[in-house]
């Protein structure tokens, strides 16, 4: 049987102490201390077990081996806080192994170095195994990570904990963080419960400028990390989740654009998260009806959320409440397929522009003063050319000088703003004038009731005959390039073929009646020219059927030419004998200047509630050809707008 043996521990050499900046995650720290052990040499190796070894080198009389600067390897007695030396004690380190292998005193060394690394092996697969099939990871939770770009050291980290900036890098401001995350997959299988990860990004050792403020790093050698914040968003990391939302997506969000979550990637939410903001209601009665364990992933994500963004979503209600907003919290407003108001041209119903957001609103860069910003929208209106077709222009917001980021105003003091902001007789007065307009898609002969300061254009009173078909015949557009042809094609093109054009009755929906334009051309029946109309200013024709009892001519002649024209408007049978001759009415009226030649025939057009087309001898001219084609174009007017 072999005998006991006492082995004595062999004296460990120095520790080799070096300060550390950053901790490495690979490699042994604590507190931002490195720890180099030293390696044995390869001559001698570690101490064979079972062996007495009694350690006598150089460090163990007090020396330690140095470098100088010129390369000689001379031995110098450090100092007491370099050289640390650790007790001699005494152990029986065979047995120890033995009874912790559970192997007899009699195993050979090379039995001992084999249930070592089979040992080894079978921590290691517990160790995975312990994360990898646990039994219940716990309920679903998220994450914040912050994420760290540092352009002068070209780096990227991850930390679980919020980092803070010291006085480091070229404008002595440099984030750091103390709980680094090395490896990502790695930590999510160790935390399975994670259902998502919030990321948080911050951009350090540069300038760099935000819309609302411009960072000078060299000048905040304290700042807040928050300074050098960039993005938010949230990345979908359990499949549940993602199956969730997009149950919550079928419910909720129908209309309202959102992240995709049904794509079988692991999408990811960008902060402000704005949908949600504006489907807070439809998602609550929606939760219910889902399955529970969707309900948990959702109830973790409107957790984080809410308590991301309550105080700043209560700041909107109460501001929008009363129909205001500050300059930080005007994304808020803008709703996709909302309808909004341009009134960059005026205030007054002629001039304003009804619009259908297509997306969010897009916050630009601001000068470097940080005292303007600009914004712009992406929204549809309505054309015609003939017929009805949507175009999408992109429109700006922009401001002078904003003294405070945080100061109210007024919604509608805004250029562009949502119409549900609107009072009402602004919403009243562009479904009037989309009716009005719709009414006109055809022919209509209107009035034109206009105040205007400018006398030699005044069209107070007029009377036009609005017909864009016989507008373009008259006026034939140029023909378009291949360039323009191609450009009007979009996405919303085929919109022209969804509007039925001989219904009586315009689409009810305010995306189409209070976005149709506000202009129209119509033909001035005194001046005989076409003229830009304002939709606003026109009205119905209302006739004057009292005209023409109070016209001052014999009641023989008056009653003749009254039954004359009834008669012809009652007669429906086509009575030409030569196919476009007509039924050969004519009446001619003469005597002298101021005996109602022409009252009698402004009378007649009123009492017939048609249009009076008027021909002078100064419009014929004296000309054969002139005269012949004059009459041609009056012969047409006529007869289209039957006159």
């Amino acid at each position: 049987m072999a005998s006991r043996r006492t082995h004595q521990l062999p004296l460990r050499p120095p520790v080799a102490v070096q300060e550390r900046s950053d901790p490495n995650p690979d490699e042994g720290y604590h507190r931002e201390r490195k720890v180099r052990y030293p390696s044995y040499p390869p001559s001698h190796g570690p101490p064979r077990i079972g062996s007495v070894s009694r350690s006598t080198p150089a460090t163990e009389q007090g020396e330690v081996e140095s470098h100088d600067d010129g390369g000689s390897s001379r031995s110098r007695s450090p100092s007491p806080t370099q050289v640390k030396y650790r007790p001699i004690v005494t152990a029986d380190w065979r047995s120890e192994l033995c009874r912790f292998l559970n192997l007899s005193n009699q195993t050979s060394d090379w039995e001992i170095f084999e249930a070592l690394a089979e040992t080894e092996g079978k921590l290691k697969d517990a160790e995975r195994l312990k994360y990898q099939y646990t039994a219940d990871p716990g309920p679903p939770r998220s994450q914040v990570m912050h994420s760290i770009h540092c352009h002068h050291e070209e780096t990227r980290m991850i930390y679980q904990d919020e980092p803070w900036p010291v006085e480091s890098g070229p404008y002595h401001a440099h984030l750091r963080g103390s709980r680094p995350v090395a490896n990502l997959e790695l930590y999510l299988e160790r935390n399975k419960n994670i259902s998502f990860l919030v990321f948080r990004e911050y951009q350090c050792c540069h300038r760099h400028t935000r819309w609302q403020h411009t960072i000078e790093a060299e000048k905040s050698t304290s700042a807040d990390a928050s300074l050098f914040f960039s993005r938010e968003y949230i990345d979908l990391i359990s499949p549940e989740l993602r199956n969730a939302l997009s149950v919550l997506s079928e419910l909720a969000l129908d209309g309202i654009p959102h992240p995709q979550f049904d794509n079988g990637n692991s999408g990811s939410i960008s902060h402000p998260y704005l949908w949600w903001f504006h489907r807070r209601d439809e998602i609550a009665m929606a939760k219910p009806q889902m399955d529970p364990t969707f309900q948990q992933h959702v109830d973790v994500v409107q957790a984080y959320i809410e308590d991301r963004l309550q105080p700043e979503w209560k700041v909107v209600d109460d501001l929008t409440a009363k129909g205001k907003i500050t300059a930080d919290l005007l994304r808020y407003i803008f709703v996709p397929n909302d309808i909004i108001i341009s009134q960059t041209r005026g205030r007054n119903i002629s001039q304003l522009n009804g619009l259908t957001a297509r997306n969010w609103l897009l916050i630009e860069p601001i000068n470097k003063d940080g005292k303007e910003f600009g914004a712009s929208i992406l929204a549809d209106s309505w054309e015609f050319d003939g017929s009805f077709h949507s175009t999408t222009s992109r429109w700006r917001i922009d401001y002078g000088p904003v003294q405070s980021w945080t100061e109210s105003f007024d919604i509608a003091d805004l250029p562009i703003y949502p119409a549900r902001f609107a009072e009402k007789s602004v919403a009243e007065g562009l479904r009037g004038r989309g009716k009005m307009f719709w009414a006109c898609r055809h022919q209509k002969y209107v009035s034109y009731v206009k105040d205007t300061h400018d006398a030699v254009q005044s069209a107070n009173g007029s009377r036009f005959m609005v017909d864009l078909e016989t507008y373009n015949k008259m006026h034939p557009p140029s023909q378009p390039s291949q360039e323009q042809k191609s450009s009007r094609k979009s996405p919303n093109h085929n919109e022209r073929s969804l509007i039925n054009m001989m219904s009586e009755k315009p689409p009810e929906d305010d995306s189409f009646l209070m976005c149709l334009p506000s202009t129209m051309k119509g033909f001035d029946m005194n001046t005989k020219t076409w003229r830009k109309l304002e939709v606003a200013f026109m009205q119905d024709v209302i006739w004057n059927q009292e005209a023409f009892e109070d016209l001052v001519i014999e009641p023989k002649t008056k009653d003749l030419v009254k039954a004359v024209v009834m008669n012809r408007l009652a007669s429906e049978e086509n009575t030409d004998l030569i196919q476009g001759k007509g039924n050969g009415l004519f009446i001619l009226l003469h005597g002298g200047p101021g005996t109602g030649k022409t009252l009698t025939a402004e009378s007649v057009a009123e009492i017939a509630e048609k249009p009076l087309y008027k021909v002078t001898c100064g419009d014929v001219g004296t000309k054969p050809d002139e005269v012949e084609k004059y009459l041609e174009v009056v012969t047409l007017l006529g007869k289209t707008w039957d006159c």
